[in-house]
């Protein structure tokens, strides 16, 4: 599924509406990378630190719809 999406980029008209053009949704994730560290102290020794960048990104894709089954 994954790919078929991946596949079908959407155009950059969809891409650039915000909200996105009809026919299309936008899926936003935010995340957090955190790497651990040296810095040196005030005191002349290093210690031990936590580096934290939070980041985020936005994915435009089509909706296809299916028409609602007739009984």
């Amino acid at each position: 599924m994954a790919a078929v999406l991946l596949a079908s980029a959407p155009a950059a008209a969809a891409r650039a509406a915000d909200p996105p053009a009809a026919g299309y949704r936008a899926c936003s994730v935010l995340r957090t990378i955190a790497w651990h560290g040296w810095a040196a102290g005030g005191d002349g020794r290093y210690h031990p630190v936590t580096v934290r960048k939070p980041y985020a990104f936005s994915v435009v894709f089509p909706v296809v719809r299916f028409p609602a089954p007739v009984h």
